[in-house]
């Protein structure tokens, strides 16, 4: 399902969706994750994703100060996070900021210039989702994180 802006598309899943969800190599333990969208029927799309498949939506902020407030208080332990935020804020200003406290963050962002890219790139996030974006594509960067804390574990 290709993400669409209607409202009632925000809550309605497609069988694709739920089969994605059946043939995961592995199943994901709960995390405790923070969305950081001035968008509200994105951020309310990618709430009903994680929580649909067990994660805990620990907040939600709309520009960088609610953002490293949240994170402060909430201790998220992954950061869903786009570029362009209210009040003219730059989401690649929180991603190094995250980078700095060595939190996990995913870019979903619909900034796909060069230089954008470059610049966040730069901040080392798990992964990068272009809007527009589907529940596989949450999942699917969900599974890669999961994949990279486990075999960061085993090496340790």
């Amino acid at each position: 399902m290709e993400f669409s802006p209607r409202l009632s598309d925000t809550f309605a899943f497609d069988q694709n969706l739920k089969d994605w969800n059946a043939i995961r190599c592995k199943k994901i333990d709960g995390m405790r994750i923070l969305i950081v969208d001035d968008e509200l029927i994105i951020a309310d799309y990618l709430h009903v994703i994680l929580v649909n498949h067990h994660h805990e939506v620990v907040g939600f902020a709309g520009n960088l100060a609610e953002a490293k407030n949240e994170i402060d208080l909430k201790h998220p332990d992954l950061v869903l996070l786009d570029i362009s935020l209210s009040n003219g804020d730059n989401g690649i200003e929180l991603g190094e900021f995250l980078q700095a406290k060595k939190i996990p963050f995913i870019y979903i962002s619909a900034s796909t210039d060069t230089i954008t890219m470059q610049k966040a790139l730069a901040t080392n996030p798990v992964c990068y989702i272009s809007k527009p974006f589907n529940g596989k594509d949450v999942l699917a960067a969900l599974d890669l994180f999961s994949s990279l804390k486990t075999k960061s574990m085993s090496i340790l």
